[in-house]
């Protein structure tokens, strides 16, 4: 694996160019005034598949969660 660092300037008319490097396995990183600020990659699994159960207990529900909203919360009091 090769690692390509271009300026910005670099960059204009070559992304085909640096794609193609990336697909293949190359590192390729953008900078702006000699400082790293980009860092091209590839999209893995862009579409992505859902997975069952990936974020098993993040999300939390109150028992009360279809409960009908005291009138205070509808007139904005609370």
């Amino acid at each position: 694996m090769s690692i390509h660092k271009l300026s910005i300037d670099e960059v204009e008319g070559n992304l085909a160019k640096l794609i193609a490097l990336v697909q293949k396995g190359d590192e390729v990183v953008f900078s702006e005034k000699n400082q790293p600020v980009v860092k091209l990659v590839i999209c893995e699994n862009i579409k992505g598949r859902r997975v069952a159960g990936l974020h098993q207990g993040e999300v939390h529900m109150s028992e009360d969660f279809d409960e009908p909203l005291d009138e205070s919360y509808w007139m904005g009091e609370q």
